[in-house]
């Protein structure tokens, strides 16, 4: 014999609900319309979780979906257990849903912290020498109004291009794979800059800062040096220009883009992440002590060039391109000390 229950129906693939009648007859349940008795849900019994109130009656039907039907109690309204429980589990839902999307956001982080930068690394390896070329020069002939010719005597000029040839002979490249330019500058400040292609730049007024003090600016340029070996500019250039580009050059798309990419190499050749300073600090004092040279000569250069340039600082950019830091200073020396195995007296 068929007992009808008139009640709510929650369709949980539809996320509604509507007035409904529930059908139970030898086992099998079904949901339809009360005007039109049109069939919502009908399955087996079985396959359905039934809660009943102490006499029999059906109060809750729970389905496997997560839809569930409640009887309506005397007065025409929800049952009130099932009201609470549908409430609390719309809640779980809530949370369900906003965990699944924290979720979703830290393994898109996970992937960028530790994908994204062997993409990077896979770029900057593949980008073909004629590229660097032509961006190294498209970068030169942006900074044309910016530079001009070097006043520094030509015994000291060479006397600063032996130092740097020393040390030059010790990287990856050679000292053949680097060219020392003299320049001076009115708006760059006391400043040095190294290019992708092995062209390192090395300001008058860099010079005056360090009081002509061969080792001090030999230190400078080793820096810069560094910047070169480890690739920072195209590195740097790649990661903050994002997946597009990227791919290109590892698919070869990229194939005569120098005036295109000048801008931001400039950009990042004259202020390098914090990180790649840190790097380039280390292997700069590696440098210097595999070439004979206090690497000690690092840190007071760089504290030198803070103290003389900190007013200029708060207003010129550009002298903010290598900013030595107390954290930055500390660390190189207790990297100087591991390097060398005494204390720096600093």
């Amino acid at each position: 014999m068929a007992v009808a229950v008139t009640g709510i129906w929650y369709d949980a693939g539809a996320d509604r609900e509507c007035s409904a009648r529930l059908l139970e007859d030898f086992g099998i349940l079904r949901i339809e319309e009360p005007q039109t008795s049109a069939a919502l849900r009908q399955l087996d019994a079985v396959d359905v979780r039934i809660h009943r109130t102490p006499g029999g009656a059906v109060r809750r039907v729970e389905f496997a979906d997560g839809s569930e039907f409640e009887a309506a109690d005397a007065n025409g309204g929800r049952a009130a257990s099932g009201g609470k429980n549908r409430g609390a589990r719309a809640d779980r839902s809530w949370v369900f849903s906003i965990g699944g999307l924290l979720a979703a956001a830290a393994g898109l982080l996970a992937l960028y912290l530790v994908v994204w930068p062997a993409f990077v690394t896979l770029a900057v390896d593949a980008t073909p020498p004629v590229l660097v070329e032509e961006v190294t020069q498209s970068v030169t002939r942006h900074l044309t109004g910016a530079l001009e010719n070097s006043r520094l005597p030509a015994e000291e000029q060479a006397r600063i291009f032996e130092g740097f040839h020393k040390l030059a002979a010790l990287t990856s490249r050679g000292a053949g794979g680097y060219e020392l330019n003299f320049r001076g500058s009115r708006v760059l400040g006391p400043n040095a800059f190294a290019l992708p292609n092995g062209q390192v730049f090395l300001l008058d007024d860099l010079v005056d800062v360090n009081l002509h003090e061969p080792e001090l600016i030999l230190a400078v340029l080793a820096h810069e040096v560094a910047h070169i070996e480890k690739k920072h500019a195209l590195r740097g250039f790649y990661d903050k220009l994002g997946i597009v580009v990227v791919g290109a050059v590892l698919l070869g798309g990229v194939s005569s883009a120098g005036d295109v990419l000048a801008e931001g190499i400039k950009t990042i050749v004259m202020a390098n992440s914090q990180q790649a300073e840190m790097e380039a600090d280390r292997y700069s004092a590696d440098l210097l002590y595999r070439s004979g040279y206090d690497p000690v000569a690092l840190m007071r250069s760089l504290s030198l060039v803070e103290r003389q340039t900190a007013n200029l600082r708060a207003g010129n950019s550009v002298l903010r391109t290598h900013p030595p830091t107390p954290e930055r200073v500390a660390r190189l020396k207790q990297y100087i000390e591991q390097l060398t195995g005494r204390p720096v007296e600093f």
